[in-house]
């Protein structure tokens, strides 16, 4: 699922996961999160990074110049309990790296018999069905951030202006 603009909803956490019929095994009080934003922009759910895990998936983020969503992020992006039962159904778990449960896990949402859960999932680990959410950033853009790309690219040119001067 990809969506141009979100709104973050500003309401509690307690109250956005009853809205959305989630079952959560979490103390919420313990959640923690990276960013605060009230809108969120290019959002990608996690299709595109099945297979990493959360903290692989922060450094893949930071080099295409986007950032991990939050779980009030992810939230928001929903409006109810079909349509994120649907959403999980179809592309199974999503890993929230942009807020932590403890210092190495990260919440996630997952379906299980057509009821959406919230539990955690080690940051360090991936699953083959499990992909962590993103979005871009201001100033940014999906081909990411042309500073970063630019810096890179010198890099390699570095590298290989020594091999041929070698």
């Amino acid at each position: 699922m990809k969506k141009k603009t979100t709104k973050v909803s500003k309401a509690p956490l307690k109250e956005l996961i009853k809205k959305l019929g989630i079952i959560s095994y979490l103390d919420l009080g313990l959640i923690t999160d990276k960013y605060q934003a009230e809108e969120v922009f290019d959002v990608e759910l996690g299709e595109k990074m099945k297979g990493k895990s959360p903290d692989e998936c922060e450094k893949i983020f930071a080099e295409e110049g986007r950032r991990a969503m939050t779980l009030r992020e992810v939230l928001s992006c929903f409006k109810s309990k079909k349509e994120l039962a649907e959403y999980l159904d179809n592309y199974n778990f999503i890993d929230c790296p942009g807020s932590r449960y403890d210092s190495s896990t990260v919440p996630s949402l997952y379906l299980v018999d057509g009821q959406p859960e919230l539990y955690w999932c080690c940051a360090g680990y991936d699953f083959g069905r499990w992909g962590s959410a993103s979005c871009g950033i201001s100033g940014t853009s999906e081909a990411g951030n042309l500073e970063t790309r630019v810096e890179k690219l010198e890099e390699q040119m570095k590298k290989i202006t020594k091999i041929i001067n070698i």
